[in-house]
């Protein structure tokens, strides 16, 4: 019969062998799953630029038109901050323009990407919307200044008339 040291010995050269078919099956599901988890981040970060772009476009319009008015009604139209406000307004929409790459479906992506692929366009995404989330800030600003500009001319125009 066999003895006691034998079986063990059978028993944990068993284990020996089995054990780094259930670590590699096990890094095959871990990996899976962080790939899965990337991709939802992905479209997550499209999804998100997509709505930060579509909102900027109008935005830009509407600020840029508004600066118009508001330097004009100021008598600044022919002045270096219109000039400057252009400037600045070109770089913008060349921002914008070399965004427009990145203006995708969430499901153009493709499912087989690897994981430093996908990674790398997250993080990539992540800035472009980093640099969108501004240029969106920028106009807001403007916009609110130029309310406040239109404020102060309407209550210098009613003094005025007192």
């Amino acid at each position: 019969m066999f003895s006691l040291e034998l079986y063990l010995s059978f028993i944990a050269i068993g284990i020996s062998l089995i054990s780094p078919v259930i670590a590699f099956q096990t890094y095959k599901k871990a990996s899976s799953m962080k790939c899965t988890d990337l991709r939802i981040e992905l479209k997550k970060e499209v999804n998100k630029i997509n709505k930060i772009y579509k909102d900027l476009i109008p935005l830009m319009k509407k600020a840029n038109d508004s600066r118009h008015g508001s330097l004009g009604a100021r008598g600044l139209f022919q002045s270096g901050i219109k000039v400057k406000w252009d400037n600045e307004h070109s770089d913008n929409e060349e921002v914008i323009n070399s965004s427009k790459r990145f203006i995708k479906s969430p499901y153009e992506y493709k499912d087989s990407l690897s994981q430093a692929k996908l990674e790398n366009e997250i993080i990539t995404i992540n800035k472009v919307s980093l640099d969108l989330i501004a240029l969106n800030e920028y106009y807001n600003k403007s916009l609110f200044e130029d309310n406040e500009h239109s404020k102060e001319l309407m209550s210098a125009a009613i003094r005025r008339r007192n």
